[in-house]
C-alpha cells in the first residue's frame, strides 16, 4: 500500500490592517471607516486602532535647536530629483541615499534628541494610524493598503523642484508598563516605506530598510524604494531602556528618495512577548493567542489563490483572538468524547440555522532564534473533523483531509466523520522552511458535514526535537522460515541496507563483525521527505537469535533483535481483519486495538507472527492510524 506523509514543520507573518480604497477629496485627510465590532488584542502596547501618535510631516528637523533656517554644510536647498541616483543601489530593492532639506542637528547622537521621553513634542500634529500619502493623497498603496491619516508628500517652497517629496517624517508616543523585570521580551509588528527606525526611550530597538552607515542627518533620503510598504515583525529581547510608567516609543519613516510616489507607515503591534528559543515549546495549548475566523466567511474572498490567508501579507487584525483548545458540541462548550472539553467556544451555526459552519482559520506566530540549530520539530494536535496545517504559507500536514482535498475553503469533508476528535503527534525531519525571527503557522479546520453535531481544534504543542531518520521499523515473514523482510522510513534516500548478525557474536553493545547486509528497494519520498524501504534478510537458522539494524549512506538504526524457531515442528500465527483504527477516535480505536492483541497473545502465547487481512487503518494517508 502507498501511504502519503504530510510533513508539519514549524509559519507566516501576518499583515496589519489594510483598509479599502479611498479618494481623497479637495486634499482634505480621507479617513476609511473603522469596523466599531473589530476587536483588538488588549494586550497589547501598541495598536493601530487604538494608539494615537504624535507626528511631524512638514520637512522640519525636530533636533533644530532654534526656529532658524540656517542649513548644514554641504546640503543643498535646492535639490533636484536627479540627483537622487542609485549609484551605490544594494539590496534586494537597491538603496538610495540623499540628502535635503532644513537639517540643525549635525552630530549623530544630537540628531536623536527627540527620541527622548522629556521633549517637547506639543507642537506636533495627533492622529492615529495608519500614515501615508500616495502622489499627495490618501490611496492604495498597493495589497490593499489605505492610509488611514494623510501625510504631507511634498515640500513646499519656491526653490524646490516641483513634487519633491519630504525626506523623513517623525512619531512619537507613549506606552505605560509596570513591573517590567518580569518582562522579557516584546514583539512588534510594523508596516513601513521606505525606511524606518524604531526607539525606546531614547535607545534604537529596531531598524528596517535602512541604508548601510544609516543617517548622519534626519531630514535625508534612503532607503527600499519597494514597490509596496514592506511588512516587517520583529522581537526585541535587550530591554535595559525600560523603566516603571510611561515609557516612549518614537519612530523616523524615510523616503527613498526625492521623486518617489508614496510614503507609508503602520506601527501594527507592540507586545509583551516570550524570547525565541530553540529548546522551547514554541507553540501551547494554555500559552498560545490565534487570531482566529468563525462567521462563515472565506479569509480569501477576491483571490484567485484561496490559501492567499496563510502567506506571510495576510491582515487578520480584523479576527477574533484566543487562547486553548477551540470547538463546539450543538453549540455550547461541552465534551466531545475522550475529556476533549474546548476552552473557547467556536460559533457552530450559520446565523439562526442549524447548518454547521463548514471551515473556521487560525493564525499565530512563533518567534525563533538560531534556527540553524534546529535539526528537528515536533507538533501535536487534535481535531474533528479535518485539518490542514500551513508554515509560512506552505501547506505541511494534513489529517482527515478527503481524497482530493479541499477546492474552496468553505467546503465540508473530512477522510472520515470523527466521533470524537483525532490526536496526532508527528517529528518533523526538515525545517528548511524556518527562518531566524518570526514564523506563521496557520490552520484551516473542516467540518465534516452540515449537520455535524460538533467541531474541536486543540495545537497541542509544537517544539525542537532530536531528528529521527529512521521510522516505522517493521519485522515481517517472507517466502519460507529462513526469509524474513524489513521495511522501515527514512529522510536519507540513498543506499538503503539492512544488516543482521547473531546475537551471540555481539562484543558488548557493538554490532557482531560478522555480519551480513542486503540491498533495500527505495519507493519515492512523500510529501515529507520520507523514502519508503524494504529489505529481505534470507539465509536464517532456526532457534537463532538474531539482531539487525536498518540503514542508509553512513547512517544506521538502533539495534534490534529477534528469535527464529524450529523449523520442524509448524508454526502458529494469528489473523486479524478490519480494525480500522480512526473509523471513530483514533486514540480510542488505538487502545481498543492494543487491547484486542494483548488478549489475543494472553489467550495464544505460541503465537509468531499476526497477519492483517486489510483495513488496518481508516484513512491510507494518516500516519497517526498506523502507530497503533
Amino acid at each position: 500500500m502507498s501511504v502519503k506523509l504530510k510533513r508539519l514543520t514549524a509559519l507566516l507573518l501576518s499583515a496589519c490592517l489594510a483598509a479599502g480604497n479611498i479618494t481623497a477629496a479637495f486634499g482634505a485627510p480621507v479617513q476609511p471607516d473603522r469596523d466599531p465590532g473589530a476587536k483588538v488584542r488588549t494586550s497589547r502596547l501598541i495598536s493601530t486602532e487604538e494608539t494615537v501618535w504624535r507626528y511631524l510631516d512638514d520637512n522640519t528637523d525636530p533636533a533644530a535647536a532654534d526656529d532658524t533656517d540656517e542649513e548644514m554644510p554641504g546640503t543643498p536647498s535646492n535639490a533636484s530629483p536627479s540627483d537622487a541616483s542609485p549609484s551605490n543601489a544594494s539590496g534586494k530593492y537597491g538603496f538610495y541615499r540623499f540628502a535635503a532639506g532644513k537639517n540643525k542637528a549635525s552630530s549623530k547622537a544630537g540628531r536623536l534628541v527627540w527620541t527622548h521621553a522629556d521633549y517637547d513634542d506639543s507642537g506636533w500634529k495627533e492622529a492615529r494610524g495608519s500614515f501615508g500619502a500616495k502622489k499627495g493623497e490618501i490611496a492604495d498603496l498597493g495589497d490593499g493598503l489605505v492610509p488611514y491619516t494623510l501625510l504631507t508628500q511634498y515640500i513646499e517652497g519656491p526653490d524646490m523642484a516641483e513634487d519633491t517629496d519630504i525626506p523623513a517624517y517623525f512619531f512619537r508616543t507613549t506606552i505605560e508598563l509596570e513591573d517590567i523585570g518580569s518582562i522579557t521580551a516584546l514583539n512588534g509588528e510594523i508596516f513601513y516605506d521606505d525606511a524606518a527606525i524604531i526607539y525606546i526611550n531614547g535607545e534604537e530597538v529596531h531598524r528596517a530598510g535602512v541604508p548601510e552607515g544609516g543617517y548622519s542627518q534626519n531630514l535625508e533620503y534612503g532607503g527600499t524604494n519597494a514597490g509596496t510598504p514592506i511588512n516587517d515583525k520583529f522581537q526585541i529581547t535587550d530591554l535595559t531602556m525600560l523603566k516603571e510608567g510611561s515609557n516612549t516609543v518614537s519612530v523616523e519613516l524615510h523616503q527613498g528618495r526625492a521623486n518617489s510616489s508614496d510614503i507609508y507607515f503602520d506601527f501594527c503591534s507592540l507586545e509583551i512577548g516570550t524570547p525565541a528559543s530553540k529548546s522551547d515549546e514554541f507553540i501551547t495549548t494554555e500559552g498560545t493567542v490565534w487570531n482566529y475566523l468563525e462567521n462563515n466567511t472565506d479569509p480569501a474572498e477576491g483571490s484567485e489563490d484561496r490559501t492567499v490567508w496563510t502567506h506571510t501579507e495576510f491582515a487578520d487584525e480584523q479576527w477574533k483572538s484566543g487562547k486553548g483548545s477551540f470547538g463546539a458540541k450543538k453549540g455550547a462548550i461541552a465534551d466531545l468524547g475522550g475529556g476533549y472539553i474546548p476552552d473557547t467556544l467556536l460559533k457552530h451555526y450559520i446565523d439562526d440555522t442549524k447548518t454547521a459552519v463548514p471551515a473556521y482559520f487560525f493564525r499565530t506566530d512563533v518567534y525563533l532564534n538560531d534556527v540553524s540549530d534546529l535539526e528537528a520539530l515536533e507538533a501535536e494536535i487534535a481535531y474533528d473533523d479535518a485539518v490542514i496545517v500551513y508554515i509560512n504559507g506552505k501547506n505541511v500536514y494534513e489529517g482527515q483531509v478527503p481524497e482530493g482535498g479541499y477546492d474552496k475553503n468553505l467546503a465540508y469533508g473530512s477522510a472520515n466523520g470523527l466521533s470524537a476528535p483525532s490526536h496526532d503527534i508527528v517529528t518533523i525531519n526538515d525545517v528548511s522552511m524556518l527562518r531566524d525571527g518570526v514564523n506563521t503557522i496557520a490552520v484551516e479546520l473542516h467540518q465534516d458535514r452540515a449537520s455535524s453535531s460538533d467541531i474541536y481544534f486543540d495545537f497541542i504543542s509544537l517544539k525542537a526535537a532530536q531528528p529521527k531518520p529512521f521510522k516505522a521499523i517493521s519485522l515481517g515473514v517472507w517466502n519460507d522460515e529462513t526469509q524474513s523482510a524489513v521495511t522501515w522510513y527514512s529522510s536519507i534516500g540513498e543506499d538503503g541496507k539492512v544488516r543482521i548478525g547473531e546475537k551471540a557474536d555481539m562484543d558488548g553493545d557493538s554490532f557482531p563483525e560478522q555480519a551480513s547486509e542486503f540491498a533495500a528497494e527505495r519507493t519515492e519520498a512523500n510529501d515529507a521527505g520520507f523514502y519508503s524501504f524494504q529489505a529481505v534478510m534470507t539465509g536464517l537458522k532456526p532457534d537463532t537469535a538474531y539482531v539487525y539494524q536498518v540503514g542508509a549512506g553512513e547512517t544506521w538504526s538502533d539495534i534490534y533483535e529477534f528469535t527464529t524457531r524450529d523449523y520442524e515442528n509448524g508454526f502458529n500465527f494469528l489473523l486479524a481483519g478490519d480494525p480500522q483504527i480512526g473509523a471513530g477516535s483514533t486514540d480510542t480505536d488505538t487502545e481498543g486495538w492494543q487491547n484486542t492483541l494483548k488478549m489475543a497473545m494472553k489467550a495464544f502465547p505460541e503465537t509468531s507472527f499476526l497477519i492483517s487481512a486489510g483495513d488496518q487503518v481508516n484513512t491510507a494517508s494518516n500516519e497517526a492510524q498506523y502507530a497503533g
